[in-house]
């Protein structure tokens, strides 16, 4: 996969949890986290430094194309 989009709750598992399990894996990913709750919420819930982008309830698809792009085009240097 070129790219991990994760909501922040999930049954069984929070996308954080995923990004933890996927930082294992590939810790280059880039990790995109969906959420309806505050930054201070998510952050409340676990390492926030695990995921690359942030993208916010319900501005989702006019932040999630460009944030995609960004991340997607990025030189392979400034992944983690």
């Amino acid at each position: 996969f070129d790219v991990l989009v994760t909501d922040y709750r999930m049954p069984g598992m929070s996308g954080l949890e995923l990004a933890a399990a996927v930082r294992a894996l590939r810790p280059d990913a880039p990790i995109v986290l969906i959420s309806g709750y505050t930054m201070e919420d998510v952050a409340s819930h676990g390492d926030r430094s695990l995921v690359d982008a942030f993208v916010f309830k319900p501005s989702l698809v006019d932040e999630l194309c460009p944030t995609l792009e960004r991340l997607l085009t990025r030189p392979l240097a400034q992944t983690r």
